[in-house]
């Protein structure tokens, strides 16, 4: 699960969208919330599947650098019941 907060710019197409495709074979919103007082910044959380494991420390990074976007974190579940 991926979940990270972002400032609404006025783009039709938020920037983050791009990081998002080049590294997740699939990404899915799961919840968005107004937070703050000025209601333009959403915290969004997604179901994604990364292409490749091994970079989720670039994929944060990346996102992270995308501006408007804050706050991000990647959450892993591996445990098999």
């Amino acid at each position: 699960m991926l979940r990270f907060s972002n400032v609404a710019d006025g783009n039709e197409m938020p920037p983050f969208l791009s990081v998002l495709k080049d590294y997740c074979a699939h990404h899915k919103v799961i919840n968005t919330r107004s937070v703050g007082a000025d209601g333009e910044t959403l915290e969004i959380s997604n179901y994604v599947k990364l292409r490749d494991k091994g970079k989720n420390s670039e994929f944060v990074r990346d996102l992270q650098n995308v501006k408007g976007v804050q706050h991000v974190n990647l959450y892993s579940d591996e445990e098999h019941i």
